[in-house]
């Protein structure tokens, strides 16, 4: 509500607590789902440099697939927490505005291109064990 500068009004009291406990949830969800996209970024452009390092020896190639396992893992736990967050808050928006002839939707494009790069974040867990086994030199 301090976001919109709903607070301490008449909106307020009309949305009634329903919306206020939604938006408090959607607040900390959105705090912990921006640290853990932040250490997944940062897992990413380790992966990435591990990945170059990689010709050069299998232990690199290793280093990568270790790397690209842990954020596989937590980037399909971020996507499915921050899609269930948003799945509820729009459900939240749904039944508390509909009376007053407001629509809420997802989002679904910016979903599709999260679980996009889950999908190219999976593949790549598959790829690197390969690239250990079969491609490194020396």
């Amino acid at each position: 509500m301090a976001v919109w500068k709903l607070e301490n009004t008449s909106v307020q009291e009309i949305l009634g607590q329903r919306f206020a406990k939604g938006m408090k949830m959607y607040r900390k969800m959105v705090k912990w789902t921006h640290y853990a996209f932040v250490v997944v970024l940062a897992l990413t452009v380790l992966e990435c440099v591990t990945g170059i390092l990689a010709v050069r020896s299998r232990g690199y190639s290793l280093c990568a697939t270790v790397v690209s396992f842990a954020q596989t893992i937590l980037a399909i736990t971020v996507a499915a927490v921050a899609t269930i967050t948003y799945v509820t808050l729009t459900g939240v928006f749904k039944s508390v505005l509909r009376p007053y002839n407001i629509e809420a939707s997802l989002g679904v494009p910016l979903f599709s291109v999260l679980w996009l790069a889950v999908a190219c974040s999976i593949a790549s867990s598959f790829f690197w064990p390969l690239s250990a086994c079969f491609c490194s030199g020396k």
